[in-house]
Parts: C-alpha cells; sequence; structure tokens
C-alpha cells in the first residue's frame, strides 16, 4: 500500500442494500519506534493550556523526539504557595509515556493573585520556578524560561515596569539551574518585530553566559529558502549566530516554535493564507530539512489542526514522519547543497541517507560517487531513477546509498531566474511628515520620531496583474528599531506586511517582500515603524525592484 494521503471509502450493505457509504481523509505514514532513539533533532508543540487533551496522546505519530507543552503558572499555583501539579503532572506523563522527550515553558501568564510585574511578582515566580523544576526532576529535559518575553515586555510591562523582564529571566534562570543542574535553560523565544534588538538588550546585560540554548520563533509567510525581508530561515539563523559570536558565544540556537498557520486572509495568527495544505506540507518538511543539517531543532507549532483551519493536516502527517523516519538513528547530518534553486542534506545512517529539492521546478541533478543508489518520493515510497540522474521538484525526494562515500551532487539544469525591473527611485516616493530624510548617494537614510506604526514612505502606485504573485527587492540597513514593508492596495486591503529587525551588523542587505494580487486595484508599497513600544526608526534604503514569482 502506497503511504501518503489519501481517501479511504467504507460502505455497509445489508442483503445487498447500501446503509452506509462515507468516504474518510487519511494518511499512511511510517512508524518511528522513539524507544531506540535518544534524539533525532525534530520537536513538536501540540499543548499550550497547561494540561492535556487528546492530540497530546498521539503526538508520537509525527516522529519527532521533542514535545514543547506549556506548564502554566495559573494552573499549578491557583493560589499563593498552593500548589497543583495534578494536570501538569498527566501532560508531562503522556509525552514520557511515548518515549519523547520534553521542552516544558515556565512562563506564559500568571495568577490573577500575583498582580503586576514588581518586586513582589519576581518573588513568587522564583518561588514558582523552583518548586515546578524541582518536581519536575528528571521528567523535564529542558526548560523553555519564558515564551515570547519580548512581546509581554515590550507590549505591557516596559511602560509601569522597566527592565522587569530581565529581573524575571535572570531569576527563572538561576533558579532553573539551582534546582536542577542537569537541565538546560533555553531562552528567549522572541516573538516580536526587533527580535535582534531585544536579544542585544538581553546580552548587554549579561544573560547570554546563563542561557544554555538561545531560541527563536521564525514564523514565515514564504518558503524557508526564500527571503522574508533580508533573511531566508538560515540566514535567520546565521544572524542570530553572529550576535552571539560577538559576545563571545558559542550558544546553540532552536527555533521552539513555528509553522505556516492555515486559513483565511486576516484570520488570527494565520500566517499562510495564500498556499494550500501541500505546499505547507513541502515547507515544513524542507524547513525541517534545513534546521536538521544546522543542528538546530524546529519544533513545528500546532501540527494537526488550527482554529482557522479545523481540518487535520493529513498531508504534512505523511511528509513529516517519512522525513522523521528516514533521518531517525543517523549522525553527521551536513549539507550537500544549498541553493540558490537546488538544496540537499546526507547524514550517515548504514551507508548514507539524504533528501534534495529545489524551490522551483525546472532542476535537474545527478547524483554520483555512491553504491547502490536507491530512490524515494515525498512519502517514502520507492521511485526508479536511471543513472543517478534526477528532476527535483519542490517536494524533498529522498536517497539511500551503501558504504561510506558521500555522493557528489552536481546541478544539471537550474529553474531560470526571475526578471527584475526597477521601481521608480527611493528618492521620488512620497514621504510622511515627522521623519528626517536625507540623500546619501543613492540611499534614503530615514529617522523616525519615536513611533510604533508611524509611516515613512509610500510608492507610486504599481498597475501588476490580477492574481499574480510578485516580490519586491530593496536594499536595506536597518540601523535601529524596526521596520515594516507593506504592499497595499491602493485605497484597499493589506496584501502582505514584513516586519524587518534591526540588523547585527551595519552593512547593506537586500531584502525581498512577496505577495499576490487580488483585483485590479494599483498597488503601493508603504515604509513604516514596526515597534512594539515607541522607539526611533533609523534605516537606509536604496535599488527598489519588483519582479515575478512563482
Amino acid at each position: 500500500m502506497q503511504r501518503g494521503p489519501g481517501m479511504l471509502r467504507v460502505e455497509e450493505r445489508v442483503a445487498q442494500k447500501l446503509v452506509y457509504d462515507r468516504e474518510l481523509r487519511i494518511a499512511i505514514i511510517p512508524q518511528v519506534n522513539l524507544a531506540d532513539i535518544s534524539d533525532n533533532g525534530f520537536g513538536v508543540h501540540l499543548s499550550s493550556e497547561g494540561y492535556a487533551f487528546a492530540q497530546d496522546s498521539y503526538a508520537s505519530l509525527w516522529g519527532a523526539k521533542w514535545g514543547r507543552v506549556f506548564l502554566r503558572w495559573p494552573v499549578i499555583e491557583p493560589r499563593a504557595g498552593y500548589f497543583d501539579f495534578s494536570r501538569a503532572d498527566e501532560l508531562v506523563d503522556i509525552y514520557r509515556a511515548q518515549n519523547m522527550r520534553v521542552l516544558a515553558v515556565l512562563g506564559e501568564d500568571s495568577p490573577a493573585w500575583v498582580g503586576a510585574p514588581r518586586p513582589s511578582y519576581v518573588a513568587a515566580w522564583k518561588e514558582y520556578v523552583r518548586a515546578t523544576v524541582a518536581h519536575f526532576r528528571g521528567r523535564v529535559d529542558h526548560w523553555d524560561v519564558f515564551n515570547e518575553v519580548d512581546v509581554k515586555y515590550y507590549s505591557n510591562w516596559s511602560r509601569t515596569a522597566p527592565d522587569v523582564d530581565l529581573a524575571i529571566l535572570r531569576v527563572g534562570i538561576a533558579a532553573i539551574h539551582e534546582s536542577d543542574p542537569s537541565s538546560k535553560t533555553v531562552c528567549c523565544s522572541t516573538g516580536g518585530t526587533d527580535w535582534i534588538g531585544y536579544y542585544r538588550r538581553l546580552f548587554a546585560a549579561g544573560l547570554l553566559p546563563s542561557i544554555d540554548v538561545v531560541s527563536v520563533h521564525p514564523y514565515r509567510s514564504v518558503a524557508p529558502e526564500v527571503k522574508q525581508g533580508p533573511y531566508s530561515y538560515l540566514s535567520e539563523l546565521a544572524a542570530t549566530r553572529t550576535l552571539i559570536a560577538a559576545q563571545g558565544g558559542g550558544n546553540p540556537i532552536w527555533s521552539t516554535e513555528a509553522n505556516w498557520i492555515l486559513g483565511p486572509r486576516g484570520a488570527p495568527s494565520v500566517n499562510a493564507p495564500d498556499i494550500d495544505e501541500h505546499s505547507q506540507a513541502e515547507w515544513v518538511v524542507r524547513v525541517n530539512l534545513l534546521s536538521f543539517a544546522w543542528a538546530s531543532p524546529y519544533f513545528l507549532h500546532m501540527p494537526f489542526f488550527h482554529s482557522s483551519h479545523p481540518q487535520i493536516h493529513l498531508d504534512a502527517l505523511a511528509a513529516y514522519a517519512q522525513m522523521a523516519s528516514w533521518f531517525s538513528g543517523s549522525s553527521d547530518q551536513r549539507l550537500l547543497a544549498l541553493g540558490p534553486d537546488v538544496f540537499a542534506v546526507v547524514a550517515n545512517k548504514a551507508g548514507q541517507v539524504g533528501a534534495v529539492w529545489a524551490t522551483k521546478p525546472g532542476a535537474v541533478v545527478n547524483l554520483t560517487g555512491s553504491t547502490a543508489l536507491s530512490f524515494f518520493d515525498f512519502y517514502g515510497n520507492p521511485i526508479a531513477v536511471s543513472g543517478g540522474r534526477l528532476q527535483v521538484s519542490t517536494s524533498p525526494i529522498y536517497f539511500s546509498a551503501t558504504g561510506s562515500s558521500v555522493p557528489a551532487l552536481q546541478v544539471i539544469s537550474q529553474p531560470p531566474p526571475m526578471e527584475w525591473r526597477s521601481l521608480p527611485a527611493i528618492a521620488t516616493w512620497t514621504r510622511f511628515p515627522g521623519p528626517t530624510y536625507r540623500l546619501e548617494g543613492a540611499n534614503l537614510h530615514v529617522t523616525s520620531s519615536p513611533t510604533q506604526w508611524g509611516g515613512q514612505l509610500i510608492s507610486p502606485p504599481q498597475r501588476l496583474e490580477v492574481r499574480s504573485c510578485y516580490v519586491i527587492g530593496f536594499d536595506l540597513n536597518v540601523l535601529r528599531g524596526a521596520l515594516g514593508v507593506n504592499a497595499q492596495e491602493k485605497g484597499g486591503q493589506s496584501l502582505n506586511v514584513v516586519r524587518i529587525s534591526s540588523f547585527p551588523n551595519p552593512q547593506l542587505h537586500r531584502a525581498e517582500m512577496r505577495f499576490k494580487t487580488e483585483s485590479d486595484k494599483p498597488v503601493q508599497i508603504i515604509i513604516s515603524g514596526a515597534n512594539l513600544a515607541f522607539s526611533v526608526t533609523e534605516f537606509r534604503v536604496s535599488n527598489v525592484g519588483i519582479a515575478r514569482c512563482d
């Protein structure tokens, strides 16, 4: 029977009369024996409520070794000094019973009795962390200190309790290490627009040496290999690594929460309204393969379903389980090809195993230098390939080979490149009142007054084809604050927004934003601030172009 998503038709007949007839969506997947695997670098995040739901009992279907769970303070300590671990015990034990390792989140919200962040809050937080970590010693492997603490700080705490986030993190990290020296701290699961600026602040406060694993939440609306702003997925990790290295650190980086959330445009949390389930499955597998090659675990958030897309993601389940099965038990994983259009990952596993894919159709590769090469499709079904010459697609193709020789990959043909045309020079764009503007050769240097979302520049209207994909490209350096780049129909809806953090270095970067047109209305590009709290946004921008994308 073929692996992958499919339909199952169930009929029941009584005396040759049809009494029941129904079609069911199903997925046929490989099973990963997690009991035999100490780690495979893959993680899922199903549970955020602080107590168990039915889906938690099926987390192991994905084949990920790690499960990220929330242990909510209000659930565990509903009254000051009264700790009830019964529901948290049940949740953690469900994952342990599936032979999964647990990354537990300590901070998200607080009980009503604690009140607003102030010294008494920090003292109560310390006792909660100490009690919880001690209780779960030996059952929780790593501790995620506080989920998206940057969002909480800039949205609420900073106005009434400056720097309270530093106290919360410092006390929490110390309490974890004191209560269970064998466990690791994961911090700080940033979810805001200026994540680099926030980490600069934490590192300047001296927190980096006490953090065992630095974590990010790299939600994206585009494929992992292409740029969202200045970064592809891997270059976002590289920027974080650069920031850590500048402080003399070598901390590993984990992506502790991300996904492409399907659903209607504008619905809460939906970041991928323009793709279908199969594209989601492709991107989920590809980002995990890239993360796996970098030894940076990636935790897939809401993998089964989402409130805006209640149907089970069977395509993603089938494809992810194949990926996890294929690479579980492997070692020495690395990138065999790193773009710009063709990517490949290889690892040791009783020989060599790997995966190869392209960002768009039209690429052909040749794999040579290994014996007994075998190939398998996106879901693990065998496919016939003649002589190692392979037409690769956006769905990764898996391969295996005997022996220790790593296959050599030659790209024979690549998809055609995008054809760019220039947009009107940035000096001609409409300028909002308030910021200061200074021309520096081809660059326009913009400095805003303290702002959150204040506009700075707007392009002349552009007539584009209806229901088509476009990419805007521009040279950019964000010196302070965070920037929003918005493609918007003139007088109509927003087509996409990319929020760009300050950069870890002063160089100009080529940034991009993709969007799909909805109507024949002209489209304008709007550049504005994107700060969670009022602050200065300063940037340089030039050389704006546009191209059609697939």
